[in-house]
């Protein structure tokens, strides 16, 4: 998914840019430094139970008892990158890059996030990051 769809997909989920923040691979392709896979969005805890009543969303449940909501290359939830699991939108708005009026985790934010888990489709990403910031 390029700059432009990602942007076309974020405004098709008619959010209030107080209450929700883009993760992950998204920010990558507002960048044009790759496509996106999915976009994954953080939301305030009552936007993510008005998606919750939408039959179109499909719930994923984790072990820890949270679960985030899925359609086709869209993922919401209420937290990322929490310590206790709890939802942390205010936290990551913190230091947010907003890019054509849409709200993103930060590119150190990110960086560092992946640097910590250093996943295999991850290790690509901190370099490109890493490229980035130098």
């Amino acid at each position: 998914m390029d700059r432009q769809e990602l942007a076309k997909l974020v405004q098709q989920l008619g959010l209030d840019a107080d209450s929700y923040i883009v993760v992950g691979s998204g920010l990558l392709a507002m960048l044009e430094l790759r496509d996106a896979g999915d976009l994954d969005v953080i939301v305030a805890p009552e936007e993510l139970l008005r998606f919750d009543e939408d039959p179109a969303w499909k719930r994923k449940t984790f072990s820890d008892g949270n679960y985030s909501l899925v359609q086709d290359d869209c993922e919401i939830m209420s937290d990322w990158d929490s310590p206790d699991g709890s939802p942390n939108l205010q936290m990551l708005k913190a230091d947010e890059v907003v890019i054509d009026g849409i709200p993103f985790v930060s590119p150190t934010r990110l960086l560092a996030w992946k640097e910590r888990h250093r996943r295999p489709k991850d290790l690509g990403d901190i370099q490109l990051l890493r490229d980035y910031h130098a």
